[in-house]
């Protein structure tokens, strides 16, 4: 009867331990990866405007002949 009670105490403590731990990782890498999202957010912006950017000088060059170098 004793050592049920003790398995049962350790298992509980055993629980317990492993969700603080999972708690304090998911919480610490919740900043790193949202600094991460935000890079491949910008980059993804950059390219974009990148594109835009090269559209309009296609465009440019397409309808008013204008070379731009």
């Amino acid at each position: 009867m004793i050592i049920e009670r003790i398995s049962v105490s350790m298992k509980n403590v055993l629980k317990l331990l492993f969700n603080f731990v999972v708690t304090a990782l998911r919480t610490s890498l919740q900043i790193p990866v949202y600094w991460l999202s935000m890079l491949i957010i910008l980059s993804m912006i950059l390219i974009v405007v990148e594109y835009l950017k090269i559209t309009e000088y296609q465009l440019l060059d397409q309808f008013y002949s204008v070379k731009l170098s």
